[in-house]
């Protein structure tokens, strides 16, 4: 099995989601990861390894956080580790600083790679791919068949107490798909930007995006944009009742569905002196929490209140 994950991600990274598929590498060993536990108090913050490679500028500060939510109060985070992306207590302290915190299990899906962090429904909800057998060929090296895999999207929702899995809108035409981000409208249906293939039988990287809005019965498209090449990274936009997706191509930002207006509409203005002399490194967004990103420096962080997204 471990040769077979091996061949099948050979010569394929990707900046920021193919780290959902890094457990390939590993044999896509079992992965319990998930929400829901409280912040720990009294214990010594507990600092993952950064990973390597390119996978996000947010390993270069601080705190190494690709995600950041909070439900009820409770902050959690997705961080870089050596491992892959892994989900921890985020501590907010009295002075606005913030520290990781505990490692949060819960039970998911063998192999299962947490690409993103969301809320919706009250609950947070942690997005990513997981393996999927797509066909299996016999070469004579070999007494038993290769099995091949693609990634499918997948996302939970977690409140500490479950982990329940969210039907996803069909993506089984794609060798590669991922839950990109997550994010709520003001009506409070759920949204889910998912990064694919976009068709190419060989593609292991976002030349296609879809955003899916939930409805009765099911999902619907809202967005959709196609032939993007190795884009990344993209955003989630939803604002009032725009949704869209900011993209990051060789060609430059474009949009998709939502216009740059609206886009433009939901950012604010940073303090120069966010961080005091600390050089900013990247802002996360809070989901769960309009307004509040976490400001990442070479050397702190800290919860701050109607930020811009800074490039």
């Amino acid at each position: 099995m471990d040769d077979q994950y091996d061949e099948l991600f050979a010569d394929k990274s990707r900046r920021r989601f193919l780290q959902a598929a890094a457990f390939a590498a590993a044999g896509a060993a079992t992965v319990t990861v998930g929400p829901g536990a409280s912040i720990l108090t009294g214990q010594e913050p507990q600092e993952p390894s950064p990973a390597s490679g390119d996978c996000d500028c947010s390993i270069d500060g601080a705190v190494p956080l690709l995600a950041a939510a909070v439900v009820s109060g409770q902050y959690a985070a997705l961080a870089s580790t050596d491992e892959g992306p892994r989900l921890f207590s985020l501590s907010v302290n009295a002075d606005q600083s913030v520290a990781l915190g505990a490692p949060l299990p819960a039970a998911t899906p063998q192999g299962f790679e947490p690409a993103s962090l969301g809320v919706s429904r009250g609950r947070f909800v942690l997005g990513g791919g997981v393996p999927v057998p797509r066909r299996s060929y016999q070469v004579d090296a070999r007494v038993e068949p290769i099995q091949v895999f693609g990634i499918a999207p997948a996302a939970f929702l977690s409140d500490g107490a479950s982990v329940d899995p969210i039907a996803l809108p069909d993506m089984s035409g794609e060798v590669f798909a991922t839950v990109g981000e997550v994010a709520e409208t003001i009506h409070g249906t759920m949204v889910v930007m998912i990064e694919h293939s976009g068709g190419e039988p060989e593609s292991w990287y976002a030349a296609g995006v879809d955003v899916f809005e939930e409805v009765p019965g099911g999902w619907e498209r809202r967005a959709s944009a196609r032939d993007l090449g190795e884009s990344g990274p993209n955003r989630l936009v939803v604002n009032g009742d725009a949704i869209g997706v900011e993209l990051t191509t060789s060609r430059g930002v474009q949009f998709a569905g939502a216009t740059a207006a609206a886009a433009r509409a939901a950012e604010r203005t940073v303090p120069a002196d966010v961080l005091g002399g600390d050089e900013l490194v990247t802002l996360v967004r809070v989901a769960g929490a309009a307004g509040q990103f976490i400001a990442i420096g070479k050397q702190s962080a800290r919860l701050v209140e109607e930020v811009a997204r800074v490039l």
